[in-house]
């Protein structure tokens, strides 16, 4: 607890002292043969969201309306320090839940070392290689339009090899991003083994199923990624990862061990004009919920979460889920000012089985959508503004419950996650 203080209290200082002194502060200075370099920002939000919670039960209100002002998590506080061939960084992140409540966490903590030849080697945590670009959508937490097009890894701990030179960087990662391992849904329609027979795990002949499986990380993520330009105003960058996985036979009523392959493949650019600058990513992959942090950020309370594998009709082995999507933002000076518009989509397999007895029946397909539009003005060399107006569309819940009228036909309902427009200003000021 005392550590956490200290860092909440350094944190703090920094930024308030860094109103006094930015200049100094983003410069490079001397502590004896080692060069230091100190690095913050401070973000806000003040924002109002308009929810239209979409299909829910008879009775209960269907939109509501919500002032936010809060704190980005993504507030931070770092150190980089270089000496000879090798340098390191440590950054600690701010989340402020209200008035009275504060917390820490580590981002980034890596050492690297120059190896000569434009080849480096990190060891530590930091982004992902893969898919390593972002929007410049801010409100809701900086959402950056997560599950609605684009595709976060987050920060892992890694070893990356980094091979640069004047047309290209090479990167070749290993990485521990098993973000859920505990998504592995095998609690199908088991079947139990009794007197030398089966039958189907139900009341009457049940179990617990619950450490049928023990999860092993058959192999880290293996990570690549290629920027190059092909002219001075492109920037190109493909990506990509695989990992294995193994559900290991746990219980005398499992008869063999599971394999879970996922991988991902990710296309990220930018293309300059004197108009405009656009950028863009386009991805797929297959169980890509897996690893990808905040993949399925729908309203949760009727609809399972996409792009994770799903237990076949026996509960025995994985059905994979394929993922799709993408985002496009233009960027426009106009005077002092940036305008932002962009927009993303995403599209994921639902491959539950239907459960007729239940009245339960899923959707082959589950997506989301989003859109933006901001602009970035300036008021100091190190603080601006950007008012935003954002929309998000959750689509249609996997889950459909099907009912019949009186005349027999049929319909289904519970099926619309609503959507959120957000309206507000985000505030950052940068050491």
């Amino acid at each position: 607890m005392r550590r956490k203080n200290l860092l909440i209290l350094a944190l703090s200082a920094c930024m308030v002292f860094g109103f006094a002194a930015s200049s100094w502060a983003t410069q490079v200075f001397k502590v004896g043969d080692a060069n230091v370099k100190l690095n913050a920002s401070l973000r806000l939000e003040a924002s109002y969201d308009f929810q239209d919670r979409g299909d829910v039960p008879y009775g209960q209100t269907d939109n509501t309306t919500n002032f936010n002002m809060r704190m980005s998590p993504i507030s931070r506080a770092g150190l980089w320090i270089s000496y000879g061939k090798v340098s390191g960084f440590v950054e600690y992140g701010l989340k402020a839940d209200s008035r009275v409540s504060a917390d820490t966490y580590l981002r980034h903590a890596y050492g690297v070392y120059d190896m000569g030849g434009g080849n480096s080697l990190l060891v530590g945590q930091t982004w992902s290689i893969v898919a390593f670009h972002f929007p410049m959508q801010r409100l809701d937490n900086e959402n950056a339009l997560y599950s609605v097009g684009n595709l976060y890894l987050h920060r892992n701990q890694q070893i990356r090899f980094t091979h640069k030179t004047d047309k290209m960087i090479l990167k070749v990662a290993i990485e521990d991003n098993d973000n859920y391992k505990d998504a592995f849904d095998l609690n199908g329609v088991y079947w139990v083994k009794e007197n030398n027979k089966r039958y189907p795990n139900n009341d009457k002949h049940h179990i617990d199923i619950s450490n049928f499986y023990i999860v092993e990380e058959s192999t880290p993520a293996l990570d690549a990624s290629l920027t190059f330009k092909p002219s001075s105003n492109i920037t190109i960058t493909p990506s990509g990862m695989v990992q294995r996985y193994k559900l290991k036979d746990n219980s005398l009523y499992v008869y063999h061990d599971v394999n879970v392959f996922t991988w991902m493949a990710a296309l990220d650019g930018t293309i300059k004009s004197d108009v405009t600058t656009i950028d863009f990513e386009g991805w797929c992959g297959q169980n890509v919920g897996i690893s990808a942090i905040a993949f399925d950020e729908r309203p949760s309370t009727r609809s399972i979460s996409a792009g994770l594998p799903v237990a076949n009709a026996l509960g025995t082995n994985i059905k994979d889920v394929n993922s799709y999507g993408g985002w496009l933002q233009f960027a426009v000076p106009v005077n002092s000012v940036v305008v932002y518009l962009g927009g993303g989509y995403q599209r994921s397999q639902v491959r539950n089985i239907d459960d007729p007895s239940n009245n339960k029946f899923y959707r082959d397909n589950v997506s989301s959508w989003g859109l933006f539009a901001n602009f970035k003005y300036s008021l100091t060399k190190h603080f601006y503004i950007q008012p935003e107006v954002s929309y998000f569309n959750w689509g249609d819940a996997a889950l459909r419950t099907r009912s019949q009228t009186l005349d027999g036909s049929t319909y289904y309902y519970g099926n619309d996650l609503g959507t959120e427009l957000y309206t507000g200003v985000f505030f950052q000021y940068d050491l």
